[in-house]
């Protein structure tokens, strides 16, 4: 539909102005008649949500390392206007040598305008027990609202389960 198309254009547009050792590299992209495809850096490796899944609880180091490369993406990602709005574990790719974390997933990324823009008002879109709470209930978003996820994210990598909801 007219909506995932604009989402994979604005996907594709954002992704294109990125270059950052912890973001896949965009090779290329194609609007073909019916097709729409994003070819991307190949990383091997697991999303942070199966190794959590799997009880393969990341050592201090590992977890230090992940979320100091996590930071710097979206540091980079905020530096140029991006919002991610989805870091989650399943949106980090861990190398298969446990080295190196990847942010990924930019499908409902926006820049700071395009939020205000498209964004309506009361209207949250994001994975759920992850978004900050401006975020859950639809209010104006920016940088902290990654940084509010990517707290909850590394919460669960080095505790195995989400936090215990509550009034924060």
């Amino acid at each position: 539909d007219t909506e995932a198309e604009e989402r994979f254009e604005r996907e594709a547009k954002t992704l294109a102005r990125m270059s950052h050792p912890n973001i896949p590299a965009i090779y290329d992209v194609k609007f073909d008649e019916g097709a729409r495809l994003i070819y991307f850096e190949f990383l091997a490796g697991s999303p942070l949500q199966e190794l959590v899944n799997e009880s393969t609880s990341p050592s201090m180091e590992e977890t230090r390392r992940w979320f100091l490369q996590g930071s710097s993406a979206l540091q980079h990602a905020h530096e140029l206007g991006v919002i991610h709005r989805d870091v989650k574990p399943a949106n980090i790719i861990v190398s298969e040598d446990r080295r190196t974390a990847s942010l990924v997933d930019f499908g409902i990324a926006l820049t700071a305008d395009e939020v205000r823009r498209i964004t309506k008002s009361g209207y949250a879109i994001g994975t759920p027990g992850y978004m900050s709470p401006e975020q859950m209930s639809g209010g104006e978003v920016d940088g902290r609202s990654d940084l509010f996820s990517l707290g909850v994210t590394m919460y669960v990598a080095l505790c195995g389960q989400m936090p215990q909801p509550a009034e924060y």
